[in-house]
């Protein structure tokens, strides 16, 4: 039993510390001059479970902006309203 909730806790870690190092890494993608690179990480971190780091991707494709930048947060937002208007009234 010890055993299991120990490799939980790993994977538990591991899972955070990876979805910090994607948004960061896309940052740095973006800060060394890499747009394209830096718009398709952080569009591909939308679906994240992690409010922060969906945030953070969220401002990094306003920062890169372009069609495709817009169209990405123009579909999540499309999404979102859906979800959350599909249970109502």
């Amino acid at each position: 039993m010890k055993k299991l909730h120990n490799i939980l806790l790993i994977l538990i870690g591991t899972s955070l510390i990876f979805g910090c190092a994607s948004i960061q890494e896309a940052e740095s993608l973006y800060n060394k001059g890499d747009k394209e690179a830096a718009l398709n990480m952080a569009i591909s971190l939308l679906d994240k479970d992690d409010p922060g780091v969906r945030l953070r991707a969220v401002r990094l494709i306003g920062k890169v902006g372009g069609e495709k930048a817009g169209s990405a947060l123009r579909m999540r937002i499309r999404d979102v309203g859906f979800k959350s208007t599909e249970g109502g009234s």
